[in-house]
């Protein structure tokens, strides 16, 4: 048996659809712009969830409600 992680998969295909690497200088400010604030609303995504905003656009002032993220 073989398990698959279909969270990383599916994060794969994000990358090659949006450009993570802009997306994140956007919402951190990079690049001498304001940083932006963000309001998700990922209802019962949690892994997803926690591997965008917190591993890949480094967003750390979540409010987390219900989630353990």
């Amino acid at each position: 048996m073989e398990v698959i992680d279909s969270v990383q998969d599916y994060l794969q295909l994000m990358k090659e659809i949006f450009d993570f690497g802009a997306l994140k200088a956007m919402i951190t400010g990079a690049g001498g712009g304001q940083k932006m604030n963000v309001l998700a609303n990922a209802l019962s995504g949690g892994a997803y969830a926690h591997l965008y905003y917190i591993e890949s656009f480094i967003i750390t002032n979540i409010l987390n409600r219900g989630l353990n993220l």
